[in-house]
């Protein structure tokens, strides 16, 4: 997913596939992500992935 706004729709679908687990980029605030966690309720385990400082360049390139 490209933005929290597609996470949000895509929350819902993964819980109808029956995931239990989602990792979110480590570019989603944490107030996205508490709103993932919101939709999600208790059907989903939130996680998300931290990178490292060379890593978030890369990261940086990729969100432009």
């Amino acid at each position: 997913m490209r933005n929290p706004e597609e996470a949000l729709h895509k929350t819902k679908e993964l819980i109808g596939q029956g995931f239990g687990v989602l990792e979110v980029c480590g570019a989603f605030e944490q107030k996205q992500v508490d709103e993932i966690q919101r939709i999600a309720q208790e059907k989903l385990c939130i996680g998300r992935v931290a990178y490292t400082p060379k890593q978030e360049e890369a990261l940086e390139r990729y969100w432009m």
